[in-house]
């Protein structure tokens, strides 16, 4: 049961991280189709009972994807009625259910208005019958098979290795569609479908590597930080300089405007980390005010329409879940961008996300609460400090928090690159500098703390105990390192998400602005 809950908790986690709304219009699909909402209905049967029962089914076209709104059951003894009502166009759609002794099922199906489907479920996998049978037959092919599971291939320490795992992978899958299309003779729509299917997925795990165990032995999920941190953490030992365009085959933006398959929770899933790790070009760390500013830029110039206006969703999401927003000027580009873009969207699961994130911006106050200052802080010689007795030892100063961890290459390029900058920081504007760690084990730090023990000042250095817990860190959002968090004299937030140190001019100018 706990294995099941896990992957339940996970799983919502996966379709959530999804988003936005609209769908492509396939090959050959007339236009009076377009303009119908006929119902869909699914007839399914099978001995497990409880499988027909939790029946799911997500619609990833929705702004941030989720389980189909207008869904009815009629239940029957060994079989169920599903009806799905309001979908306009041909898409894919993604069925999950969980069944008796632990068995979990998993696919996509194709869908069109009007359609009726036939599917059982048995022998660990789901079989359908009818018009789309091959299409769906495939993709349930690949999903009850581990042959084809990126699950089971994870990220095992070296990048390039797993890159080759994953383009295997992707390989296999298309080795079974040419299989597929000669034996079944498939529309152009349905294969069309399951490439740029295949191809985003596939591009997904790249980007996103599969590095999280997710609590059932063998299984991992993407984590959509992953790349970055795997990249630093292996590249401080290596020579030269991460070829990102290789390694997601030179990808081209155009590839997603051609493709326009905004239905896919895989192609969103990789379009926004493309945006902004590949595509936009500016060397800001992500997720500050400048970084931000940027990416919006290039989403308004480069993208059009449907595309832009997911892309702008997403990038409000991304960067409220990574804590802008929690400076005065950055709530408030954050909220004049949201205003700009909601009156575009007509999908009530954008509208609910927007205000939920114009709410909490307006209830920040800027200043940590209570439970973000009682956070405990653990000092070099071991001697336990809280934040707020911290901040209380001097005041008027100008600060500046730096999380970091031993395992980051960039957090310690800036630590040992900065330090002249940040003395003269310290001496004309009273800057206070204060490095804390989030590593996971309090030896790994103090190794490295010690090592750059001439860079740090005499009293700067400690250490979060369980960082991953910490109110704190909860507090700022802190999901990537280098973050830097600059304060007042009164110890008011004023950049949440600051530029790195060594990007000196505008950080300068940042300190400048404080009174």
């Amino acid at each position: 049961m706990a294995n099941k809950l896990a992957l339940i908790l996970i799983l919502c986690v996966l379709i959530i991280g999804c988003e936005k709304q609209e769908t492509r219009v396939e090959v050959g699909i007339k236009e009076e189709v377009l303009n119908k909402k006929l119902p869909i209905i699914l007839y399914g049967k099978s001995l497990d009972t409880m499988a027909l029962e939790s029946f799911n089914i997500y619609n990833s076209s929705y702004s941030f994807g989720r389980a189909h709104k207008y869904l009815r059951r009629e239940k029957m003894k060994d079989s169920t009625k599903i009806i799905l009502d309001s979908i306009q166009y041909p898409m894919l759609m993604e069925l999950q259910s969980f069944g008796s002794e632990n068995k979990f099922y998993n696919s996509h199906i194709y869908v069109s208005p009007g359609d009726t489907l036939y599917f059982n479920i048995e022998k660990d996998r789901i079989s359908f019958m009818g018009n789309s049978a091959p299409i769906n037959n495939y993709f349930s092919e690949v999903y009850s098979n581990d042959t084809f599971d990126y699950g089971r291939n994870p990220y095992q320490g070296d990048i390039w290795d797993y890159k080759s795992k994953v383009k295997g992978l992707y390989d296999l899958r298309l080795d079974l569609l040419n299989k597929y299309v000669e034996k079944y003779n498939m529309p152009t729509a349905h294969i069309e479908t399951i490439n740029y299917h295949l191809k985003f997925e596939y591009l997904n795990n790249l980007i996103s590597p599969r590095s999280k165990p997710l609590g059932i032995e063998g299984m991992y999920v993407n984590d959509f930080e992953g790349l970055k941190n795997i990249v630093e953490t292996e590249y401080i030992y290596k020579e030269g300089i991460f070829d990102l365009g290789a390694y997601l085959d030179n990808t081209e933006l155009q590839e997603f405007i051609e493709s326009g398959f905004l239905a896919n929770h895989y192609y969103k899933n990789s379009l926004t980390p493309m945006i902004r790790y590949y595509f936009e070009t500016s060397n800001a760390t992500p997720f500050t005010t400048e970084k931000f500013l940027a990416e919006k830029e290039f989403i308004q110039n480069n993208l059009e329409g449907k595309m832009e206006n997911y892309a702008i969703a997403r990038m409000i999401w991304d960067y409220n879940l990574h804590g802008f927003g929690y400076s005065e000027r950055d709530a408030n580009l954050m909220k004049s961008l949201i205003t700009e873009y909601e009156a575009k969207y007509k999908d009530s699961t954008f509208l609910e996300v927007m205000e939920k994130i114009k709410e909490d911006l307006n209830l920040f106050s800027f200043k940590f609460n209570e439970s973000a200052l009682n956070t405990k802080l653990v000092n070099k010689l071991g001697d336990t400090i809280t934040l707020n007795k911290l901040f209380s030892r001097s005041n008027k100063k100008i600060r500046v928090l730096d999380f970091w961890a031993s395992w980051c290459g960039p957090c310690i390029a800036d630590i040992t690159e900065s330090k002249a900058f940040k003395d003269r920081l310290s001496v004309e504007k009273n800057v206070e500098w204060i490095y804390i760690s989030i590593d996971a084990e309090n030896d790994k730090w103090i190794k490295k703390a010690n090592e750059l023990n001439d860079f740090f000042g005499t009293n700067d250095q400690y250490f979060i105990p369980r960082a991953e817990n910490s109110a704190l860190i909860n507090y700022l959002k802190v999901k990537a390192i280098p973050r830097y968090v600059i304060l007042d004299r009164e110890n008011k937030i004023i950049s949440g998400n600051a530029p790195n140190p060594s990007n000196s001019g505008l950080f300068e100018r940042i300190i400048n602005e404080i009174e």
